[in-house]
């Protein structure tokens, strides 16, 4: 802290670049932690996360511990009676969100001779005499988090030290949200990438640009063997001929499309694309948006679903009866929508009305709860 006042504002520059790169893998908090204690004068820093119920450590990061002091605070200080041989606990469970407390608050030299955490292990491991801790963040949702900087003895200016520590909280507790919500977002990606694995159905998740960022393995095989479709260097997904590119194009611009997000906006409806190819018959392609919470992590737009009529379609209409108390004529249609197959094109080849469909589709509906055509797609996909 020696230095004018161009010296801290690179020192603060530096530790809240520090800060910020945490949840982006640019640092580490082992890092942004050493930065801290430079800046504010101290001999090392961590960074405490606790479960308020149990009353227990769940997580801490540390920088300029050695080995042999980081394995008796695990060993003695994470376990059960956590709460019980470490005096900083109480008072840390009673702190304020944002509110900077130190050591010397509440025992002096003489009291804390008398304590066993601090002559067994603070002062003779630790080698430190004094200890500043902030509270970071203090919500029912999440784990509560400390930030100690720990001192030889009394920090000198301690009032400027403890104001500097005050200042740095908010931006430990933005990169922990930060840190928290990306992590998140990475293992609902991961869940739905391998969800898709276990859909026998060809489905891809493509970008506004029409590249594909995910294809389960019968998409996959689809797009390798199947013709009319492929697949271009820069993951750009090519299809025949000149309307189908059109119609990929135009459908994708409206998946994109902000207004989809608006309020009151209504689901929209999906798109199916004819795609022929040299021999068979013409695959058929649907695209409908992805839900903005699932696009925000994979940066896809749309749910691509192809299907290959000369294939062998997965059949799940015995499922869809014995799961929605459907008839079979209704499971039929059902399946037949989730295969890209529209109503017209249903009752011709069933040889029923277009009314009756309708109101085959009505019911159908009803017992499955859904309002729309699109949203019969992903439910018959969790059928099994």
């Amino acid at each position: 802290m020696v230095g004018g006042p161009r010296r801290f504002e690179q020192q603060l520059s530096f530790v809240l670049e520090s800060i910020h790169q945490v949840p982006f893998g640019e640092s580490t908090w082992a890092s942004a932690l050493t930065a801290i204690a430079d800046y504010l004068g101290a001999e090392c820093a961590d960074l405490t996360f606790s479960d308020p119920v149990l009353q227990q450590l769940t997580r801490w990061e540390q920088a300029r511990l050695d080995t042999q002091t980081v394995e008796e605070y695990t060993r003695t200080y994470m376990a059960a009676n956590w709460a019980e041989v470490q005096p900083r606990v109480p008072i840390a469970l009673e702190m304020r969100q944002g509110q900077v407390v130190a050591d010397i608050d509440f025992w002096d030299a003489p009291a804390r001779k008398r304590m066993m955490f601090f002559q067994e292990y603070y002062h003779p491991l630790v080698q430190c005499g004094e200890c500043l801790m902030g509270c970071v963040s203090k919500t029912e949702d999440a784990p509560w988090a400390y930030l100690a900087p720990h001192f030889r003895s009394r920090a000198p200016q301690q009032a400027l030290v403890r104001e500097r520590l005050g200042m740095l909280l908010p931006h430990v507790r933005r990169a922990i949200t930060a840190e928290t919500r990306l992590q998140r977002v990475q293992k609902e990606k991961e869940a739905l990438a391998e969800a898709l694995d276990h859909v026998a159905d060809a489905v891809a998740l493509l970008d506004r640009g029409g590249r594909v960022v995910r294809a389960n393995r019968a998409a996959e095989a689809l797009i390798r063997t199947a013709g009319g479709v492929d697949r271009a260097a820069d993951g750009r997904l090519l299809v025949s001929t000149s309307p189908a590119r059109t119609a990929l194009a135009a459908a994708l611009a409206q998946c994109a499309s902000p207004l989809l997000w608006t309020p009151g906006a209504g689901v929209m409806p999906p798109v199916r694309i004819a795609v022929s190819r040299p021999r068979g018959r013409s695959l058929i392609l649907t695209l409908q948006p992805l839900p903005k919470e699932l696009a925000g992590a994979f940066n896809a737009v749309a749910l691509l679903f192809i299907a290959d009529p000369d294939g062998h379609p997965v059949d799940r209409s015995a499922a869809l009866r014995k799961a929605y108390k459907l008839s079979p004529g209704e499971a039929r249609l059902v399946q037949a929508i989730a295969d890209g197959e529209t109503l017209k094109e249903f009752a011709i080849r069933n040889q029923v009305s277009y009314e009756t469909v309708r109101s085959q589709l009505r019911r159908c509906f009803e017992k499955t709860g859904v309002r729309r055509q699109a949203e019969l797609v992903p439910l018959v996909l969790r059928t099994k």
